[in-house]
């Protein structure tokens, strides 16, 4: 407002008229970024939100997998204690036999059949190599008496 005497005039503020869209668009972009800023914002909200599931799927996943490998440890702890049983018992069965064929007369002088040498090895490469050795050379020496 400006005073000049006894009159009072009001100036009304200039606008221009290619000023009003201007304003408009930037109110229009003002409310399109606020749009997509909530929008991102949600967004972000939910993928980690989904991130969150993923942790925790992949924590259960592993302590599940960190039990199941106990349990196999103890299974083949297990297993190797059961087998080693096992060969003691064929090798105590396999002396008994030879006790008891040993009391023949020429029982000295018999090879082991292959039978009771397998029975005695249950599941060990270089005894199953050492085995097999053995059989070669025997089936060798056969066919050497044979020529």
């Amino acid at each position: 407002q400006v005073q000049t005497g006894q009159q009072q005039r009001v100036r009304k503020p200039t606008v221009s008229v290619a000023a009003e869209p201007m304003e408009d668009a930037i109110i229009a972009l003002k409310r399109s970024m606020k749009s997509a800023l909530q929008e991102a914002e949600l967004q972000i909200d939910h993928m980690q939100q989904e991130a969150m599931q993923i942790v925790s799927r992949l924590q259960a996943d592993k302590e599940r997998l960190h039990l199941e490998e106990q349990q196999l440890d103890e299974e083949r702890r297990e297993f190797t204690r059961l087998q080693a049983l096992l060969n003691f018992e064929l090798e105590e069965v396999s002396r008994l036999r030879e006790e008891v064929e040993g009391r023949s007369l020429f029982a000295c002088c018999v090879r082991p059949s292959a039978d009771r040498i397998s029975e005695v090895q249950l599941g060990d490469p270089d005894i199953d190599s050492i085995i097999g050795e053995v059989r070669g050379g025997s089936e060798r020496a056969d066919t050497l008496d044979q020529e």
